[in-house]
């Protein structure tokens, strides 16, 4: 297992944007933030990750309300 930062994939569609990193980096949790100056990074706790297409993956309904919303893989 590799202990390095991941890359990210990332695919938007209208509704979701689904995040995507490889199988080795196993142990890492999405986080997210609408203001990569003030505020915390908090967790993406739903939906959790699963095994699809041999990578960790992650399906996040997109939100009309947030203009922007900021994630990262932290461990």
């Amino acid at each position: 297992m590799s202990t390095n930062s991941p890359a990210i994939t990332v695919a938007p569609t209208a509704t979701n944007l689904t995040l995507a990193w490889p199988l080795a980096t196993a142990g890492f949790t999405v986080q997210s933030r609408t203001n990569l100056v003030l505020g915390n990074w908090v967790n993406v706790a739903s939906p959790i990750p699963q095994i699809l297409s041999g990578q960790w993956q992650v399906t996040i309904p997109v939100s009309s309300i947030t203009n922007s919303t900021f994630y990262r893989l932290t461990k």
